[in-house]
C-alpha cells in the first residue's frame, strides 16, 4: 500500500530533521512524498529583499521569494529525497496562514499523513502562543506527526 506524505518545510533545522524521517520512511515503504512551503500573507521579509538586492535581482520581491522557496528550501527538501533514491516528489508553494494551509493542501492532496517539524516550545510558550504543529494537529483530518 503506498501512502502520501506531506512534509511542510521552512527551512528550519526541525523541518529538515522531520524530511530525513519521512525520508526513512518512504524508502521502506515506497510512499509517496510531497513537500510544501507556505509564504505568509505579509510583506516579504527583509532577507529576502538584502538578498535581491545584493544579487542585482530586478523581478518584484514576491516573485523572487517564491523562487527563492522553491530553489533554496524546497529545493533542498527534494535533493535529499533523490539523494536516497526517492523519484516521486512533489513540490507545493502556497500562501496563507501556515497551519491552515498546512491542513488544505494535506486534505487536497489527499495525503494520508504529515510529518513535520516543531520548534520545541516550552510548554508554557506552546500554551500562550501556539505552535504551527499544534495548530495543524486539530485542523487536520488525517494522521500528523510531530518530529522533535
Amino acid at each position: 500500500m503506498t501512502r502520501r506524505i506531506l512534509v511542510p518545510l521552512d527551512g528550519s533545522e526541525n523541518a529538515l530533521k522531520a524530511l530525513d524521517f519521512t525520508i526513512s520512511i518512504i524508502e521502506k515503504y515506497d510512499d509517496r512524498l510531497t513537500l510544501l512551503y507556505v509564504i505568509p500573507d505579509r510583506d516579504v521579509p527583509d532577507e529576502v529583499k538584502q538578498y535581491m538586492q545584493a544579487e542585482h535581482i530586478k523581478d518584484s520581491p514576491q516573485f523572487s521569494y517564491e523562487e527563492i522557496a522553491n530553489d533554496l528550501i524546497l529545493g533542498e527538501g527534494e535533493r535529499r529525497a533523490k539523494k536516497n533514491n526517492i523519484s516521486s516528489v512533489k513540490k507545493i508553494i502556497e500562501y496563507g496562514k501556515p497551519s491552515q494551509v498546512i491542513a488544505r493542501a494535506a486534505e487536497r492532496e489527499n495525503v494520508d499523513m504529515i510529518i513535520m517539524g516543531t520548534r520545541g516550545l516550552s510548554d508554557i510558550e506552546s500554551i500562550t502562543f501556539g505552535s504551527t504543529a499544534h495548530k495543524v494537529m486539530h485542523l487536520a483530518n488525517c494522521t500528523v506527526v510531530a518530529v522533535k
